[in-house]
């Protein structure tokens, strides 16, 4: 099955929609967190879909001429694995009090465009959060991340590239290489660490006198840090276990065909971002806009994503 996907500003800066104010919103997104300058949004009907991933990686082969195809292996057959994805809302609201806008107007100033890039950097940092944490460890409302997905219990990724250094000598650089190499839907486009992790790497990198290479975001111009030209983005999030085992995460982007991640949203919607004037607040003494988006994680294709789980205590050379 074939999907459309598209960046955040291509999303947001559609015709169909004509509000300003949403391109503006995805600026105050984007500059929260550099992962939603790469990370594709994918519209979907409704607020969930089911994906059936080919999880075959042998589904051709050489045939002499006139040779039998009735082999009876997957050159013939086709093998699918079933997942479901739910999209989930997060939302707030925007106050302003009716005396502070009159002052602030007077001066050029739009408190609520203030306040509503605000509440769409919280909602930023909250769903980047999300992407990790999952229900299991985030919040329960919200939508499923990497920890539900790779959950031990009844985790639909548990045992599917998930790694351990394959040595305790091992150091970040060997690491990197066997989690990028264990990503074979496509070229892998992303790194994902936390900050302990990210000192490992650039601490190694200066060591070794290799210096350090970049890649430059599409939106903002930021200079994010990368391995191998795949960027890594810092995520804080990320779980820690029994104080020394971290997690590290590569993968590759969904571009259509079931290739990797990728965030959803209702078909229709400017990538799910919702803005709505409620006007004069009934309780309050002001204005009283709505601000909310509503997405989800999902991965389109189990071998488009790796985990890799260290133990500083195990592997002291990283």
């Amino acid at each position: 099955m074939a999907y459309l996907t598209q960046s955040l500003n291509a999303v947001v800066s559609n015709e169909f929609f004509r509000n300003p104010i949403y391109p503006g919103i995805a600026d105050a997104i984007q500059e929260a967190a550099s992962f939603y300058e790469f990370v594709p949004f994918t519209a979907i009907k409704g607020s969930s879909i089911g994906v059936q991933e080919n999880s075959d990686q042998n589904l051709t082969a050489f045939v002499a001429d006139g040779g039998d195809l009735d082999t009876g292996n997957s050159i013939n057959q086709l093998t699918t694995a079933f997942r479901n994805y739910n999209i989930k809302s997060i939302a707030g609201l925007a106050n302003i009090g009716t005396v502070s806008n009159a002052g602030a107007s007077a001066n050029g100033v739009d408190l609520m465009a203030v306040a509503i890039q605000a509440k769409a950097r919280d909602i930023a940092r909250k769903v980047y959060k999300q992407v990790v944490k999952g229900t299991d460890n985030g919040d329960a409302s919200g939508f499923r991340g990497l920890d539900d997905f790779y959950a031990d219990a009844d985790g639909e990724l548990h045992g599917k590239n998930e790694l351990t250094p394959s040595a305790g000598g091992d150091d970040i650089a060997d690491v990197l290489d066997q989690l990028l190499n264990s990503i074979t839907a496509a070229d892998p486009e992303f790194i994902m660490m936390n900050g302990t992790i990210l000192n490992k790497f650039t601490s190694r990198m200066r060591a070794s006198g290799a210096g350090f290479n970049y890649v430059t975001t599409p939106v903002t111009n930021r200079n994010v840090l990368s391995y191998q030209g795949v960027p890594i983005f810092r995520n804080d999030h990320i779980t820690v276990h029994t104080t020394d085992k971290h997690e590290i995460y590569a993968g590759c982007f969904e571009k259509g065909g079931n290739t990797g991640i990728t965030m959803l949203y209702p078909e229709g919607t400017p990538a799910g971002l919702e803005v709505v004037d409620l006007g004069e607040s009934e309780k309050y003494l002001g204005r009283v806009t709505r601000v909310a988006q509503h997405t989800a994680l999902a991965v389109m294709n189990s071998e488009g994503l790796a985990k890799m789980t260290v133990d500083l205590s195990d592997n002291g050379s990283l």
